[in-house]
């Protein structure tokens, strides 16, 4: 459906009006990484929903499969088949095709390899930004007959990959039912009643969503000035309430600025859950301070740091 070169984004250009994109679950792009001995930046493959088929025209390539479940499998030249599992650095064969279907639960997939996917860097970043043409491969997403390059690995290759009780650790974090957020920069133009009203609301994820944001159904919530601001800077995981009431949070593609006013903002430590938002899915929202925000941060990275080290 939608697969794309992805790293960890385009940091310090969003005054230039440049999106940051990069992928829409890092923490499964850097756990994958340190998988194959990439830094945590390397460019991989994001899959979203579906994979497709890749063939492999080199020997002694590692990958690491991360983030939503995709069925998938490694057919080598004989016919012969078997698994690819997630969460295990695995060495491929010239001539092997990978066959990647659906996801069992969540959105997005990661196809990290050792060295980084090839292409030019843009601004700092290989991520591809489909609205503006602007990075990873050719500025769009692949299809068919494209051929990509892995670029060389430094150091030596370690096979590693998760234990079962990491490895369902993390995707409890990928799967939890409620996202953490902190009040946004117009919270206080809300009146009370709005306010209470979201923050005890049940929201459901609709159609409209993509790397750009995600629309949610829940209360209708009155936003000030018919939900007409100046346009201003916006961070990712912001949450708008547009005019008619609807809350829009922001994911990586979305645009630096907006003039919906901001209710509140996903916590960073939750970014990779709304990366994983599939439609139909119901969400919870919980109120933290920004203290909170970075504590939880901090645990999530002290976990990853303990989990997966870097190699």
């Amino acid at each position: 459906m939608l697969t794309t070169v992805q790293d960890l984004g385009r940091v310090g250009h969003t005054a230039l009006g440049v999106a940051r994109a990069g992928a829409a679950d890092a923490l499964s792009l850097r756990v994958g990484n340190r998988l194959v001995g990439n830094d945590d930046g390397a460019a991989a493959l994001e899959f979203t929903l579906l994979g497709g088929a890749l063939r492999c025209e080199d020997d002694d390539v590692i990958v690491a499969l991360a983030g939503a479940p995709l069925a998938a499998t490694i057919e080598e030249r004989d016919g012969s088949e078997r698994a690819l599992p997630r969460y295990v650095a695995t060495a491929l064969s010239a001539g092997c095709t990978l066959r990647l279907r659906g996801t069992a639960w969540g959105v997005r997939a990661y196809l990290c390899v050792r060295g980084g996917i090839d292409v030019p860097l843009v601004l700092g970043s290989r991520a591809t930004h489909v609205a503006s043409q602007l990075g990873g491969h050719a500025g769009r997403a692949l299809r068919v007959g494209d051929r990509v390059r892995v670029a060389e690995a430094r150091g030596r290759a370690h096979a590693r990959s998760l234990t079962p009780r990491i490895a369902a650790e993390l995707d409890g974090m990928l799967r939890q039912p409620t996202l953490r957020a902190t009040d946004a920069a117009h919270a206080a133009a809300f009146t009370d009643d709005t306010r209470a009203e979201f923050w005890r609301g049940q929201f459901t994820v609709t159609d409209r969503c993509d790397r750009a944001g995600i629309r949610l159904h829940g209360p209708r919530l009155a936003s000030p000035s018919q939900g007409v601001m100046p346009s201003e800077g916006l961070p990712r995981g912001a949450i708008e309430i547009s005019g008619d009431g609807e809350a829009i949070v922001l994911l990586s593609d979305g645009p630096p600025t907006g003039g919906y006013p901001t209710l509140a903002c996903v916590a960073s430590v939750d970014h990779p859950r709304l990366g994983q938002l599939r439609p139909r899915e119901t969400i919870d929202l919980q109120r933290v301070s920004l203290d909170e925000a970075r504590s939880l941060f901090a645990v999530r990275e002290a976990w990853l740091g303990r989990a997966v080290p870097p190699p």
